[in-house]
């Protein structure tokens, strides 16, 4: 991977150009030997690990996860849950701003039923994620930002069974680098950021995606294991 510092440089056309840096980094090999699966820990890396699971062979799923925001303030997030109900929590905020923890669960388990629950239904037809158990799973995301959603997506997988857990993005803050090597198996990205800005800014075209643009993806997919029948059974 590359360390930069931030600059007004777009470092990716799209989504399909940051997979493709991606493979250049990626030991495909290995990924095509092993028992692999990806899994996308965002919608909008579906694209992406579309294109890695057909040029690596190998299955893909989603991880949904929602962001738990503190109670006076919505842009500021206070922790994560994943959809199997693991929960990353920011602690350093959640002290300073005197937040309990009764209500991080509780908001917690809201967003499980009222919104993650419905993407299951939505994109996997009410099923539960794959089967981790035993698998070198590689967690794949668009951009790393704050580091929530890959930690919650790490904790999910570990405690699902995973032989291994790799991270992977085409952008990462350097400032948190560390602590996803000090979880993950490998961690692997195109660029390192020291000044962070945010995911968007380093791509010149990375619009949020419509959930009909994302179920044509997947429906459309050989590689997609929750609608390959013949794998799932």
């Amino acid at each position: 991977m590359r360390v930069v510092s931030n600059s007004e440089e777009k470092l990716f056309k799209s989504r399909a150009e940051a997979a493709i840096k991606l493979i250049e980094i990626l030991p495909i090999a290995s990924i095509e030997k092993d028992d692999s699966i990806i899994i996308a820990i965002s919608r909008g890396a579906v694209p992406i690990a579309n294109i890695l699971a057909t040029r690596s062979s190998c299955y893909y799923d989603l991880l949904f996860t929602k962001h738990i925001t503190a109670p006076k303030n919505s842009e500021c997030e206070i922790a994560i849950v994943s959809e199997t109900e693991e929960i990353v929590i920011f602690k350093n905020l959640v002290d300073s701003f005197n937040i309990t923890y009764d209500f991080i669960y509780g908001e917690a388990h809201r967003k499980y039923e009222t919104e993650i629950l419905k993407y299951q239904y939505k994109y996997r037809k009410g099923e539960r994620i794959s089967s981790l158990k035993s698998k070198n799973v590689i967690l794949l995301d668009e951009g790393c930002e704050s580091g929530l959603t890959a930690m919650v997506s790490i904790k999910t997988a570990i405690n699902l069974g995973a032989k291994s857990v790799n991270y992977v993005s085409p952008v990462i803050p350097y400032s948190i680098v560390k602590d996803l090597q000090s979880v993950a198996d490998e961690v692997y990205s195109v660029y390192e950021i020291v000044d962070f800005v945010n995911t968007p800014h380093y791509y010149q075209n990375l619009v949020q995606l419509k959930s009909e643009e994302i179920l044509n993806i997947i429906d459309n997919s050989q590689m997609y294991l929750p609608f390959n029948k013949k794998e799932r059974d």
